[in-house]
């Protein structure tokens, strides 16, 4: 009972998700008029438009946290530092978002990975005041009696042979639906696999280097992975030799030669994705950002909502350690 709400922090709370998302449909608007490139004073109408619902919505979010009592700053003081270490992000991004608008042609290139890169962060800081509310006791059904579930933000190691690769992903699944329609639920994703381009060179030789004898000798000299919107883009540089063996000890070079591989990688899976692209999430930084539908089965939602309530293990407190093997479309 120490966290519950007052009755004044469940009215001053929904008016914080209110206006965080609201900043989000008008980053959303400004991401949508960024794509088409044709209107630049539309385009800075709905960038001054999203940066007053941005400070705005970090306003009431810095305002509902010095509401809380001194029991509930001790009891909540994780999701506490994890809402102001994500409000410092917002506040770096959208100067850096704003830094774009004044050099307006240099913007273009990196203004739409930006505004996805802030999008994520949003998602991230609903998904934190969602897992607050549930530990004050605050309900988060929305119009409809909808349902929301929050998936924190969670950090994944993937090893490719020895080399291990961090992964972080958040995100927001959300149901208004009714009848047949009530386990369809609306995914956004983000991923940031910056860590992978970091080591996209040792992930490449740990899997293509070759060096046999009586054969191909292969060896990658440096790789890079870079956004392409909505693709990325993966450029390889090599060395080649070819040998063939005669007898027990003679070995001849046939060919030899340097070259450069180009690859173009999209997202995949099975989810009915309405979107899925790689973007630039600043800085060349490479995010995935995934939008779509997901079934649920109602064993599912069950098991999702119990594993969000207060007392339950956290998702985003959680690391996973997995195999895998890189795979691409050639």
């Amino acid at each position: 009972m120490a966290l519950q709400a007052t009755s004044q922090q469940i009215v001053d709370y929904k008016l914080m998700v209110q206006s965080t998302e609201a900043s989000m449909a008008a980053l959303r608007a400004l991401g949508g008029e960024a794509a088409r490139q044709n209107n630049a004073s539309e385009l800075a109408v709905r960038d001054k438009t999203f940066g007053e619902g941005l400070e705005g919505a970090r306003t009431r979010n810095k305002k509902f946290l010095e509401s809380l009592s001194e029991r509930q700053r001790s009891g909540l003081k994780e999701i506490v530092k994890k809402l102001a270490k994500t409000d410092a992000e917002l506040a770096q991004q959208a100067r850096a978002l704003d830094e774009q608008f004044e050099v307006p042609r240099e913007a273009g290139a990196q203004l739409t990975g930006s505004v996805q890169t802030l999008e994520g962060t949003l998602t991230g800081l609903r998904s934190e005041q969602t897992e607050l509310g549930q530990e004050m006791s605050i309900g988060e059904a929305s119009e409809g009696n909808g349902l929301r579930i929050s998936i924190p933000r969670v950090k994944t190691s993937v090893t490719f042979d020895n080399q291990a690769i961090t992964i972080t992903t958040a995100g927001m699944l959300s149901n208004a639906g009714t009848g047949s329609e009530q386990n369809t639920f609306k995914l956004e994703l983000t991923a940031d696999e910056s860590d992978l381009q970091e080591h996209i060179t040792d992930v490449l030789r740990a899997q293509l280097d070759k060096d046999d004898a009586c054969g191909d000798r292969i060896a990658i000299r440096t790789a890079a992975l870079t956004p392409a919107e909505p693709e990325s883009l993966l450029v390889a540089r090599l060395h080649y030799e070819r040998w063939a063996c005669f007898g027990q000890s003679t070995m001849n070079e046939m060919a030899e030669g340097n070259g450069k591989a180009i690859l173009p990688v999209a997202p995949e899976g099975g989810i009915a994705l309405h979107r899925a692209e790689f973007s630039d999430g600043g800085s060349g930084k490479l995010v995935v950002v995934l939008n779509g539908d997901v079934q649920l089965s109602a064993d599912a939602v069950a098991s999702l909502t119990n594993a969000s309530k207060p007392g339950e293990a956290r998702a985003g407190e959680a690391k996973s350690q997995s195999s895998s093997q890189p795979s691409g479309q050639h």
